[in-house]
């Protein structure tokens, strides 16, 4: 972390700071302003994440892209029907949420409203796509 000097001789850390409290903080006041984010540490959640991902055979729905290890062996195993038998670790994709469910637990659990992305387009295109449409408080025009 960058540390700015004070005119008056003190310090003080960088504006960027307040983020670098941690991931579980940022967590914490997340889950604070919208409940619902509780939903994703379940194991309800997990299992139709993974289902997700599997039935894409980890291959993101916009760009294509695959897992390296994941997506071969999807490939390999579904048309034996043991899909279910692979195992591994995918943080680099995600279960995303084609509508987003802004907050309702029906648009949240429906799985028809769910998609494999990679990390890259989740967090990228997909992520200043939802901002453009999210309402502004305040906003009466809303």
């Amino acid at each position: 972390m960058r540390i700015r000097r004070l005119k008056d001789g003190g310090h003080r850390p960088a504006p960027m700071a307040k983020y670098l409290g941690g991931e579980a903080e940022n967590d914490r006041r997340r889950a604070a302003l919208n409940p619902i984010r509780a939903l994703y540490h379940t194991q309800r959640w997990r299992e139709l994440r993974w289902q997700v991902l599997l039935e894409a055979h980890f291959r993101c729905a916009r760009c294509g892209r695959g897992h390296p290890t994941l997506t071969p062996a999807c490939d390999a195993l579904a048309p034996l029907g043991r899909l279910s038998s692979v195992k591994g670790k995918a943080p680099d994709h995600v279960a995303d949420h084609i509508t987003p469910h802004r907050g309702s637990e029906a648009l949240f659990w429906d799985r028809s409203n769910l998609q494999c992305l990679c990390a890259a387009c989740h967090n990228g295109a997909k992520q200043r796509a939802e901002q453009r449409d999210r309402p502004v408080p305040g906003d009466p025009g809303r």
